[in-house]
């Protein structure tokens, strides 16, 4: 019999597509947030009709207590915890509530998993962590710290690594079955941070163009979203006895794809409305540019299985088909309330 699972986050993007995916592979599951999102919005539109076959508990992770109730409560066997503040932008200027929410919050996970025996944490990390590109492709042995140079997203990256830092111990000293997931580029209908790509694509589907005067030069390793909940599900059922590591690289693992191929990838699929982006990169692009290079997943292929299933095509294909499904069933819903 599966474990109950905990997933932190689970009203945010990646949570979403991960209790989906844990309850079609038969987990019983657990979201624990701030809120429960209204169908009205994506994340509770791609759950409303499994909504019943899941527990929502109101929570925080700053919160044990809280935790450790809710967790107690329904049996939880094993969390995965996507709960995080990912606003750049205001953990730039905001080092303490990083620590606060994505190290101490991860910290709480810990302790939780370490008191009720818990037999797995896995937790959603990133490819930020990363110091700027030494060797390609960049493996998880590639240095996280530079003694010349400051983290790539300020204190995000700088709590992310902490956190890992934590699982390690709680793993190595304390026995707590810890696992982290390096994401890059995460993508998908329901995406908050836009990485070019939601601007593009959104606006094409509403028929208005998009231009931006920067950014044709960055470049990222997208990762389609439904990818990344079939790497925590082969991360859940991995057998402790044949792991080797504890960290692993989860992207599509090809060449980095730039914004100007990004927008020739669209314009093909969803050709109408101007796409144009700029040469060059921001001031921001350009600091975090130093830290990407072609990325290596081969220990998630050889320890959990993981082989991405979507390309960034067939990634943007299902994208455009639940953004119009979304707004079809948004039509539908306010002319039955007219």
């Amino acid at each position: 019999m599966k474990p109950q699972i905990l997933v932190t986050g689970g009203s945010g993007f990646i949570g979403t597509y991960v209790i989906k995916h844990l309850i079609e592979a038969g987990y019983g599951i657990v979201s624990f947030d701030l809120y429960k999102p209204e169908p009205s919005i994506p994340s509770g539109w791609l759950v409303k009709e499994i909504e019943d076959q899941f527990t929502f508990v109101r929570g925080d992770i700053t919160d044990f207590y809280g935790l450790m109730r809710a967790a107690k409560e329904y049996n939880i066997g094993g969390i995965v915890h996507t709960g995080a503040l990912t606003d750049v932008e205001l953990l730039k200027d905001s080092p303490t509530l990083s620590l606060r929410i994505n190290t101490g919050g991860t910290v709480n996970v810990l302790e939780a998993a370490r008191i009720l025996k818990m037999t797995k944490v896995i937790m959603i990390s990133s490819i930020a962590v990363y110091a700027p590109k030494q060797y390609e492709p960049m493996d998880e042995e590639h240095p996280v710290h530079l003694p010349s140079q400051g983290p790539a997203l300020s204190s995000y990256s700088s709590s992310k690594l902490a956190a890992e830092a934590f699982g390690l111990h709680y793993w190595a000293e304390l026995g707590v079955p810890f696992m982290a997931i390096r994401c890059s580029g995460v993508y998908g209908f329901g995406m908050k941070y836009p990485m070019y790509i939601k601007t593009m694509l959104e606006n094409a589907l509403e028929k208005k163009p998009t231009v931006f005067e920067t950014g044709g030069d960055a470049s990222r390793d997208f990762v389609y979203v439904k990818d990344v909940a079939v790497a925590v599900k082969l991360a859940l059922q991995s057998r402790e006895d044949r792991l080797h590591n504890r960290i692993f690289n989860i992207a599509y693992g090809g060449p980095l794809t730039t914004g100007l191929q990004l927008a020739e990838a669209v314009k093909e699929i969803l050709p109408g409305p101007e796409i144009r982006i700029g040469r060059g990169l921001s001031e921001f692009e350009a600091k975090i540019e130093r830290s990407r290079g072609k990325l290596s997943i081969q220990k998630a292929r050889d320890e959990l299985g993981y082989e991405p299933r979507f390309d960034l095509r067939g990634g943007i294909r299902e994208y455009i088909d639940l953004y119009r499904a979304y707004q079809r069933d948004q039509e539908g819903t306010i002319v039955k309330k007219i």
